[in-house]
């Protein structure tokens, strides 16, 4: 199984924001399987609690042309992974998404679903068996973390700053950047 995921490079969607999740079972034959419906569709390459309205900001960024990270479960095809400047999983083939961790940091320390922001690389650890071992790494702008439960329960939660906000997603991340530091542009 092979997914691939767009961005938009300003054809109307606006720069950087999802155009398509797609999928072939033989590589070579390609077909689009997200579900436009879904609420988080249109903003799974962008800050999600901003583009539905929880956060006021004066545009919604949008960074498919820069963070752009899908990976799929090494034993499950239907588990497919996404970052942007959030982190998303499907567990329904590509078709909608529940969020797995937050670009959002409002406590210190930051709560155990958040990661920094801009996602660029997914890998599971080699022994990854689904049930013992479930780690799986991520890779973005602040540097490495990592989760023990990466088949944890996510959510269709886009606004965990309200008092009445849903659940977050039930994976733990872990920063194991220990004073990294990184200088961007």
């Amino acid at each position: 199984v092979v997914y691939i995921a767009m961005a938009d490079n300003g054809s109307g969607f606006g720069y950087g924001r999802m155009a398509g999740v797609y999928r072939s079972d033989d590589g070579a034959t390609f077909a689009p399987v997200l579900d436009w419906n879904h609420p988080f569709s249109p903003w799974l390459f962008s800050y999600v609690a901003i583009a539905t309205g929880c956060i006021e900001y004066p545009y919604i960024p949008s960074q498919g042309w820069h963070d752009n990270a899908i990976s799929v479960d090494p034993l499950d095809p239907m588990v497919l992974w996404l970052g942007g400047i959030d982190v998303y999983r499907s567990d329904h083939g590509g078709r909608t998404f529940g969020l797995a961790a937050y670009w959002m940091r409002l406590e210190e320390p930051p709560p155990p679903s958040y990661v920094h922001a801009d996602q660029h690389l997914f890998t599971f650890s080699p022994h990854f068996d689904g049930v013992t071992d479930q780690t799986l790494y991520l890779v973005n702008d602040g540097g490495i973390y990592r989760t023990h439960n990466a088949r944890a329960a996510t959510t269709q939660e886009e606004c965990p700053i309200e008092p009445d906000a849903g659940p977050p997603p039930g994976l733990l991340w872990e920063d194991l950047n220990h004073g990294y530091a990184v200088t961007q542009f």
